[in-house]
């Protein structure tokens, strides 16, 4: 058996102010405690056994004298997650029981439940789950006792149902294949309010050992009738190029339960093409297209840009190391359309010192922009700025299970007077074994 420690010590300071240039402090401290215990087999094909958790406590230290200050509690208790999972039983069952983090390409969802996997060299696999969604508030009347992991909110921006709701699905994939990955699967859920019923579909095919890729994902929503999620693209990559070229579409679930349309309804389409080129290991270069929409008519491209509601996007990075501990960073973006135009360059640098126990790293960033259009509380005339940010951070390693990072930044511009926020982070991570 073997026991993993690992607190994380977390710690906030902040001050700003808002658009009535009213002061807002913050202060803020929350700590982790991660507690895992494995038994490792001696052979491969043995069961293995583990409890894996993750806690958190987080409270208010500081006070905020901004209008709209946050009237929840100060302080919370939550359980991140904390299950039992077990491997190779019978050499076909894989399983977790517990508070659990379902993940796959489309977002996640907390869950108590079951989750297991049926696979050992097929050409096929299952996988299944079923149990409650985790929400806020969903430990009852205690008010600052919140066992899941807040907040939990929709993708539109209205805060979910705190009904206890259930969470089911499952998927059947290709298995024991190098080169493709095919998998379908069906999710769902309701909770008294809301359904959930998804259509799942993600497609890789890799081709002339790897050069080549191409790749597509899908998601269905069977109770609005639509595809919520569709991305298809391709890749290459040999003598240190790479270039990938997709599109991206997304449609926002409406949930009809808010008085103001205070979000975005619109679909989101994406074309992309980036390129990266390493001149060799200590100098690489980055650079990429990008171009949006926001639409209401098809997913596909017959339509973009109706209206003038095109964003366009356009990146270039270069970083090189100079020495072993040493690099530098620099980087330019330029943004115009819809939403406004912008131009942004940072410059960042970083290396060990001390005899690597300490590494230092810091950047600057400079934005001129002018109409941005989710600013819409500011007169058109004054609606062009510069802004800049200065950030730093320094990692000291005690030993290699001990280190300390304290991170700052301050920023201003025309609008607002300087703010900065202190970050600093306290990591032990221990390892018991008998």
């Amino acid at each position: 058996m073997e026991v993993e420690i690992w607190p994380r010590t977390w710690f906030v300071l902040e001050q700003n102010r808002d658009t009535e240039q009213l002061r807002i402090d913050k202060s803020r401290f929350t700590q982790y405690l991660t507690l895992n215990l494995y038994e490792s087999a001696e052979e491969p094909e043995e069961i293995h056994h583990r409890f894996l958790s993750n806690l958190r406590l987080d409270f208010d230290v500081g006070k905020d004298h901004s209008p709209d200050a946050n009237e929840e509690s100060p302080h919370s208790f939550e359980l991140l997650y904390a299950y039992y999972q077990a491997d190779r039983l019978w050499n076909t069952l894989d399983l977790r029981l517990g508070r659990q983090v379902l993940m796959d390409y489309y977002n996640q969802s907390a869950m108590d439940g079951l989750w297991f996997q049926l696979r050992r060299n097929w050409f096929f696999g299952v996988d299944a789950y079923v149990g409650l969604e985790v929400k806020k508030d969903y430990s009852g009347e205690r008010k600052g006792l919140w066992l899941p992991n807040p907040p939990n909110r929709q993708d539109d921006g209205i805060l979910e149902s705190r009904h206890v709701g259930a969470l089911f699905g499952g998927s059947l994939f290709l298995d024991n294949l190098k080169d493709t990955d095919l998998r379908v699967g069906y999710k769902g859920g309701y909770d008294g309010e809301q359904q959930k019923m998804l259509f799942t579909a993600t497609a890789r095919q890799r081709l002339f050992q790897d050069i080549w890729e191409i790749y597509g994902l899908a998601a269905y929503d069977m109770i609005f009738e639509r595809m919520q999620d569709l991305s298809i693209g391709t890749s290459v990559q040999a003598a240190g190029f790479s270039a990938d070229l997709g599109h991206n579409h997304h449609a926002p679930r409406f949930d009809a339960d808010s008085l103001f349309n205070f979000f975005d309804v619109t679909l989101h389409n994406e074309l992309y093409a980036n390129l990266a080129y390493d001149l060799d290991a200590l100098t690489r270069f980055r650079a990429g297209y990008h171009h949006y929409t926001h639409t209401t008519s098809d997913p596909f491209t017959t339509r973009w840009g109706d209206g003038g509601n095109a964003d366009d996007e356009l990146f270039l990075n270069a970083s090189r190391r100079l020495f072993a501990s040493w690099d530098i960073r620099a980087g330019y973006q330029f943004n115009t359309g819809w939403s406004g135009e912008r131009h942004e360059i940072n410059l960042g640098t970083g290396a060990f010192v001390w005899e690597r126990y300490l590494k230092l790293d810091g950047y600057f960033a400079c934005a001129w922009y002018k109409k941005l259009t989710y600013i819409d509380l500011l007169e058109t005339d004054i609606n062009q700025n510069v802004a800049w940010t200065l950030a730093g951070q320094a990692e000291i390693f005690f030993r290699p299970d001990i280190t300390l990072r304290i991170n700052g930044d301050v920023s201003a511009n025309q609008l607002m007077e300087r703010q900065f926020s202190l970050f600093t982070l306290l990591a032990v991570h221990g390892w018991f074994g008998g």
